[in-house]
């Protein structure tokens, strides 16, 4: 150590520069304990739990929040080392927690991060958010010091645990999703709705399941729900594991990027309506469509030939002499005709046509994409192969034939062809063939 007496021998250069080295080192540490300072601070006014534990030695600290978390004073739990740690955790949480120690100590992961419980003084298990980083290695790569802190979770946990509660007992379909098409979380009633594990639900985006015929209006709907509107009583269709759909009424409210939805199945209800719809629409003895939905749809052709220039005509068919066949074998063998002759003249139908029954005896025919010359041909082709068939009842042979009359929505100025009009041309020209001689077609 240099005495004054020898430092006054060295250069006033050197000097200098000791006593700006000095100060820079006193600077330095003044700089150190302020931001030490500044970081208790911190800690002190954010509440947070801090630890600081050397690894090769078992050496912690806890600061007085850590302690808090736990129900205890930092004197209570005195002396500290890690083993204090080891003590209060949950035993079937060590395992993972010190697996996941081992990966950050690998350097496989940038933190430690770890979920586990601890105890609390009252008895009670605490959920706590575990983070840490080691900031100092030793010379051959092992890790030294860590630091990191405690974070209390249990509110946040036990509002899982209830959400998840409420998402099992539910019998309706409940999910969280996300605007860009990804579930967050669904229930098990999904599993029992579609098939599908709610794992296997998670993997994909919830388009992928809906029937390709609405994807367009389910996506104007996530648009809705993007923009923050709540979309209420949408239905669209999905996919089940087996190949089937289901409908699916939706109840969407957003937050943000996220969406909180309630569906219901209300496939068996739909189905109803339908077969409820089919009946109305249907004639109970044939099958075929009943003069009224016959009405409904030659309303929406004519609007459209009178937007497009679409043509369609119209025929109507009389069974020549059908109180004959009553008479004859009876009303049972009459009944049996008229779904015979109803089945016959489908055969000789596009899918796209239409058959009704008119009424009684009669029955109408809309061909769509036809003209009535074509429509004359069509249903001359239907009378040819009436005329060379026999129909079978309780083995007696019955043969008949019809009488038609065809009219087109062409045939009239654009705007003037009501339905009305096109039909009563048809039907006076059904009268007419069957004054002239029936067995044949009017057009």
């Amino acid at each position: 150590m240099k005495t004054p007496e020898s430092r006054a021998k060295l250069p006033v250069r050197l000097i200098k520069r000791i006593a700006v080295s000095q100060k820079l080192r006193a600077d330095l540490l003044l700089k150190l304990t302020e931001q030490r300072k500044r970081l208790d601070n911190l800690i002190e006014g954010s509440m947070l739990a801090t630890w600081e534990w050397n690894v090769q030695t078992g050496e912690t600290r806890f600061n007085s929040y850590w302690a808090k978390i736990i129900g205890y004073s930092l004197e209570e739990i005195s002396p500290v080392s890690i083993e204090t740690w080891v003590r209060f955790a949950h035993p079937d949480d060590l395992k993972n927690s010190n697996e996941l120690l081992q990966k950050h100590f690998a350097r496989e992961t940038e933190f430690y991060s770890c979920e586990s419980r601890m105890k609390h003084k009252n008895g009670s298990w605490v959920w706590i958010r575990d983070t840490g980083r080691v900031v100092e290695w030793t010379a051959d790569g092992q890790p030294l010091m860590m630091f990191g802190v405690h974070v209390d979770i249990t509110a946040e946990k036990q509002r899982s645990e209830q959400l998840e509660r409420f998402f099992s007992v539910n019998l309706d379909l409940l999910c969280i999703a996300d605007t860009s098409g990804n579930f967050l979380k669904v229930n098990k009633a999904w599993e029992d709705i579609l098939g599908y594990s709610v794992e296997e639900l998670m993997e994909q985006r919830f388009l992928d399941f809906v029937h390709p015929d609405d994807i367009e209006t389910t996506l104007l709907q996530m648009q809705k729900l993007a923009d923050q509107d709540a979309v209420l009583n949408f239905v669209n269709r999905y996919r089940c594991k087996d190949g089937s759909y289901r409908y699916i009424e939706w109840r969407s409210h957003p937050y943000g990027t996220t969406i909180y939805a309630a569906a219901r199945d209300i496939t068996e209800h739909v189905e109803t309506e339908k077969r409820i719809r089919e009946i109305s629409i249907r004639d109970p003895l044939t099958g075929i469509f009943n003069r009224r939905y016959i009405y409904e749809r030659l309303e929406e052709l004519r609007a459209e030939h009178e937007r497009t220039g679409k043509a369609f005509a119209i025929s109507i068919l009389d069974i020549d002499h059908f109180k004959h066949i009553n008479d004859q074998h009876g009303h049972l063998a009459g009944d049996h005709i008229l779904k015979e002759f109803a089945r016959a003249i489908g055969g000789h139908l596009r899918p796209y046509d239409l058959l009704g029954r008119f009424g009684g005896e009669e029955f109408i025919v809309v061909l769509q994409n036809t003209d009535s010359v074509q429509a004359n041909q069509i249903v001359e082709r239907i009378l040819s192969a009436i005329r060379a068939q026999s129909f079978e009842y309780e083995r007696q042979l019955i043969r008949f034939t019809f009488s038609a009359g065809v009219s087109g929505s062409c045939e009239e100025s654009e705007g003037a062809n009501s339905v009305e009009s096109l039909i009563g041309k048809a039907d006076a020209r059904l009268y007419e063939a069957k004054r002239t001689g029936r067995n044949k077609v009017v057009g």
